[in-house]
This record gives C-alpha cells, structure tokens and sequence, in this order.
C-alpha cells in the first residue's frame, strides 16, 4: 500500500509557520501568482523566493492549497519522508507534531505578547531583545528542546535567527 503523507502536513504546518526556514524559493513562473497571493517575494542568493511564515497559512490550514508554490507541494521534512518510508507510523508522526505544537505553544504563551504571521525565532529574538532577564533558565530550556526536536525530526537544520546562550 503506498503511503500518502497529506495527513501528516494537514496536521503539522511547521514548514508554513516559519519554523524550518525563513525562506521558501519561488520557481521563476511563479512569482506574479505569489504575490497576487500576498506572498512576500524577495531575491534570495538562490533565486526567488517568498519569506515564511506564509501568511496564506492560517488556522492551522494552507488557504491556496490547489494553487501554493510548487517548493511547498515538493517539500519533505524528514519526518515526512521517514514516513513515506514506513520508518515511523502516522500515529508516532502525529504525537511528533502534536508535542512540537504543545512546545511552540508553551514558550509562546511564556513570552506572552506575540504577533501574528511572525516565526517562534523572530518573536524569541525580539523578546530577548526588549527583555533579556525575562529569558529565564526555564524558557531557555524549552528554546533549546524545540530546537533539537526541530532538527532531529523535521529539518535536517533548522534556522532560527541567532542561538540563545
């Protein structure tokens, strides 16, 4: 039985909300249509490119489905891949997300004012920024867990903006 891993990105949307990259390319075509769609199109080092998190992203949902860049139909995370490839059950992947989501939640709520369509990473940049002694051991801890459930899980390297000491 071949595996579908649709389930597993419907639940999921960390690629979206800016938690793997910041960045996603843009096939040369595609452009005009991104950002009639409002995606933010630059000209990244690789090409073109849209910034994340994608503000077409919302409610846990991906609102140009049938019309979102090719990158994002293309894109495999690693935990993703290692279920297309029967290493992991929909089940485990699931609790996965689910755990990642409680996480980026938790430290969110911690660092309490948060602005929409802005990544875990900026929002913690700036948050250390405007407050540097409300990092406290506690969130660094939980800073520091979702960046390796990141990488051991879903990228092969996550890109936060900078690595809190």
């Amino acid at each position: 039985m071949s595996r579908d891993g649709s389930r597993l990105c419907l639940a999921c949307g960390l690629c979206c909300q800016g938690m793997l990259h910041d960045w996603a390319k843009l096939a040369p075509g595609e452009i005009e249509a991104a950002e009639r769609h409002g995606l933010q199109a630059f000209t990244h080092q690789d090409g073109p490119a849209f910034r994340l998190p994608c503000p077409r992203h919302r409610g846990g949902l991906c609102t140009i489905y049938e019309e979102r860049p090719a990158a994002c139909r293309g894109y495999q995370c690693k935990l993703l891949r290692r279920y297309l490839a029967g290493e992991i059950s929909t089940e485990d992947s699931l609790v996965r997300i689910e755990q990642m989501k409680r996480l980026v939640a938790d430290i969110r709520r911690r660092m309490v004012a948060g602005e929409d369509g802005v990544s875990i990473w900026h929002q913690l940049h700036a948050f250390e920024e405007a407050s540097p002694s409300a990092l406290d051991a506690g969130l660094k801890l939980d800073v520091a867990a979702l960046l390796v459930q990141c990488q051991r899980h879903f990228a092969e390297r996550a890109e936060p903006m900078r690595t809190w000491s």
